[in-house]
């Protein structure tokens, strides 16, 4: 062997220098002038690269055999451009359909070697963070790997850590098994790692050879006796601590002390007898198993299922996975299988793991479900703990079979797809009488919802064809109140409704119906016969939002392609009536205002789409909103709204579109209204109050009818009669002389003239009772007070 490799680096030391004496040669002739001569080929050293289909594992070493490939022949790469076309020759299935998507397109990257294998190493490396390779070296441990396996792990670690010896000494110690930790104990950590890996594999090499005598007795010599034999365990005698634990670890038997089988199967130990004897033993005359199918791919076989609460795992034989030939994944780590007296199932092993495997059970159940290998076990499929904690089974054990499953087996019925996984994973309960089952559509809340999408009650629409012209106020909001439930499904909706809502405006006490509102009505009931078919929206597609508004409401429609030909289906419709300030928005604004209003309405389809979708507007203006440089505040407020959305505006002249309908308590009838009941009996009423002034009133009015316009059920009072109206409805004794706006109320009750207000105030202010006795609004003045001047006193000289 130490022949063999010397003879390759001699021959490996005659081709570098071949190879450098043609380089100087080439140098020399061209600092002559003269034309080089061609230099013979040489044969490398170094294998070719093998072909690289983009597995990430390999990105690396395949980048390392390439550099090294092309630096011991560079010669044969004169230019970049060579380099990279002997990279790409090299590539193989997705690698090379992606470098020929970028020679296509003459991709920069491509016009020098470093950058392309950095491209390479971007796209298809297994990047490892520096924070999980040092996660893997403060996990990493020996188990049942050799010293050397584990070394060569803990080296490829180490090199991208960036640890340094004194730091990965003592993680690579703790690493190691227990036995040879023990060894290394006489070892500091103060030497380099490749040294302390050294002694470790050493330590391991020899191991085996100190500890195998030690596990054994004295080995005797010729002059000794044999040994005396191992103490058995009897009633007589038992084993101390010491002695049952030094045969535990030398797996020994705890009876005989022979190594070569254990308690439970000991031939000398007598046979013991049960805790509670019985004096008749029972015959069983079958195990209760399920019957059951496997599947995997196209193959099918038959089982028998055991249902094991105590088993801690779901296991299947490997007679069994052997008929499905199926190549089972290595489980890790190795577990050991026994049974409740402590015997091994079968071989007691298990190694090995199934890929997900299709089971049923009757003709209702069926899961995928991944199994753990029992080597050599008796039983077809062992369903522990982990299956029944998860579906909660009720087993039936005198017929061997699950008696509930849920609804479907009460229902007898196929099993619907993965239905009784679904519940049971969810774990909610349904009633039998609400679900409906091998249908292609349900009927739910007022809609017939299927596969293709949404659709209106056909029953409701002919509800709305014999529905009757309203003719009170409750009547209309009936009717209004069941179109505005279907409203999705109507195009155009808050504006075809807007001479009915008018009519509400101001809470009316009394309708009325205009020729408007009549060819409103008629256009409702015209447009729910006519309602479309609404799609479901897919979040994989683009979706298409239209959006368009008038001087009284804004309307939106989003719509995906469907078909092939593809074909633009609506999803919903949406509209809204503008409020009084809002009307008086200028169009470009309106048009934005229903922009904001639509992603508002759909913003869960709409805000973080998979593809960015596209808005149409009319209003040609708007297609520069993101690049305007002047807004004001509100238009400031939305444009900040609509960075949440990934769009683009796009104008086509069009129209609006909304939805729309209802349906609720047609036939129902109008609330009566319960007059309200006089306080005082009629016993005590003597008679009506009459005025004698109202007979003259009429009467002036029959000889000169009332001006038009007047207020429907008052009495027009002519001029004369005014203020002897006012004398008596001001000063008698019911009255008591109110104040201006009282007095205006009573004689509102039942008569009207032309500025009757004012009269009534100066009417009022004039009244001499009010004014004397009506109470000052500012302080009163007081008495007059005299001067503090003293009088003149007369002085008489004389």
């Amino acid at each position: 062997m130490e022949e063999r490799r010397a003879v390759a680096d001699a021959t490996f030391a005659e081709l570098v220098d071949a190879v450098r004496s043609s380089l100087q040669d080439a140098s020399g002739s061209r600092a002559s002038g003269l034309p080089s001569p061609a230099v013979p080929s040489i044969a490398s050293p170094l294998a070719r690269p093998a072909p690289f289909a983009g597995e990430a594992e390999r990105c690396s070493g395949f980048l390392l055999q390439v550099s090294l490939y092309m630096e011991i022949q560079a010669s044969q790469f004169p230019t970049e451009r060579a380099k990279v076309a002997f990279v790409i020759s090299l590539l193989a299935d997705r690698a090379l359909s992606w470098a020929e998507a970028l020679w296509n397109i003459r991709h920069p990257r491509l016009n020098e070697l470093a950058t392309f294998l950095e491209y390479i190493k971007e796209v298809f490396s297994q990047t490892t963070s520096c924070r999980s390779v040092h996660e893997q070296l403060l996990q990493i441990t020996q188990s049942n790997l050799s010293v050397q396996e584990y070394a060569i792990k803990f080296r490829t670690l180490a090199a991208l850590s960036n640890w340094n010896s004194a730091a990965l000494v003592p993680v690579f110690r703790r690493g190691l098994s227990p036995p040879i930790q023990t060894q290394m104990a006489i070892f500091e950590d103060s030497a380099d790692l490749e040294t302390f890996i050294n002694r470790a594999i050493r330590i391991a090499q020899h191991l085996p050879q100190h500890t195998a005598p030690s596990s054994l007795s004295p080995s005797p010599s010729a002059d000794f006796a044999l040994p005396a034999p191992e103490p058995m365990i009897t009633d007589a005698y038992r084993l101390n601590r010491t002695e049952r634990a030094r045969r535990i670890t030398q797996h020994l038997c705890l009876y005989c002390g022979a190594p070569d089988h254990q308690l439970t199967r000991c031939p000398v130990r007598p046979p013991r007898p049960a805790v509670s004897t019985l004096h008749t033993t029972p015959k069983m005359t079958h195990i209760p198993y399920l019957t059951g199918t496997i599947s995997y791919g196209s193959l099918s076989v038959p089982v028998k299922i055991l249902l094991d609460s105590g088993a801690s795992g779901n296991f299947i034989s490997s007679y069994r996975l052997a008929a499905l030939s199926i190549s089972p994944q290595r489980q890790s780590p190795t577990y050991h299988i026994t049974n409740i007296q402590g015997k091994p199932l079968g071989r007691g092993l298990v190694q090995f793991c199934t890929p997900e495997l299709e089971l049923k059970i009757g003709v209702l159940h069926s899961e995928r479900l991944s199994l753990l290998v029992l080597e050599e076990a008796n039983v077809d499929i062992v369903l522990g703990r982990p299956w029944l904690v998860y579906h909660q089974p009720v087993i039936d054990w005198e017929y061997g079979e699950p008696k509930r499953w849920g609804i479907l087996k009460a229902l007898n019925t196929k099993q619907p797809p993965n239905t009784p996984q679904n519940t049971g994973r969810s774990r909610t309960c349904s009633v039998k009488q609400r679900c409906e089952f091998h249908t292609t559509e349900v009927h739910f809340l007022g809609y017939f919802i299927s596969s293709a999408g949404v659709r209106m009650d056909q029953r409701k629409v002919e509800a709305v064809l014999s529905w009757p012209q309203p003719d009170t106020i409750k009547q209309l909001q009936r009717f209004l109140g069941f179109a505005n439930f279907y409203r999705r499904f109507i195009q155009g909706y808050s504006l075809l409704a807007a001479p009915l809502t008018s009519l509400l405006r101001g809470k009316p006490k009394k309708l009325c119906w205009t020729t408007e509102a009549t060819n409103a009505f008629l256009a409702m009931k015209e447009a729910f016969c006519s309602a479309p078919l609404l799609r479901h929206p897919n979040p994989k597609s683009r979706f298409v939002v239209e959006v368009d508004a008038a001087t009284l409401g804004v309307g939106a429609v989003l719509s995906q392609w469907h078909g092939n030909p593809p074909v633009l289906h609506p999803c919903a419709y949406f509209s809204r009536k503008l409020s009084p300030a809002e009307q008086n928005y200028d169009v470009g604004n309106r048009e934005l205002l229903a922009i904001k209003l639509a992603l508002e309405e759909w913003r869960h389809w709409l805000e973080g789409a998979n593809h960015p979708f596209e808005v149409i507007t009319d209003h040609k203006n708007l297609q520069y909103l993101r690049e305007a440089k002047r807004l004001n505040p509100r238009q400031a407020r939305w444009a900040l709204f609509f960075t949440r959305f990934n769009f683009t505006l796009t104008y086509r002249p069009g129209h609006r579109n909304v939805k729309a309908d209802a349906l609720s308590r047609i036939h129902s009838p109008d609330p009566v209204q319960d007059q309200p009941e006089p306080i005082l009996p009629p016993a005590v009423f003597v008679a009506p109050i009459q005025w004698d002034l109202e007979a003259q009133i009429e009467d002036a009015n029959r000889q000169h009818p009332a001006p038009p316009g007047g207020p429907e059920g008052r009495l027009f009072v002519p001029a004369e009669l005014r203020v002897p109206l006012l004398d008596w409805i001001h000063t008698s004794p019911g009255s008591g002389h109110p104040g201006s706006n009282r007095t205006l109320s009573l004689v509102r009750q039942r008569y009207w003239w032309p500025q009757l207000r004012q009269e009534v105030a100066r009417y009022v202010q004039g009244c001499s009772v009010c004014a004397t006795s009506s109470t000052p609004r500012k302080l009163p003045e007081g008495k007059n007070a005299t001067s503090g001047l003293r009088r003149r006193q007369n002085i008489n000289n004389a």
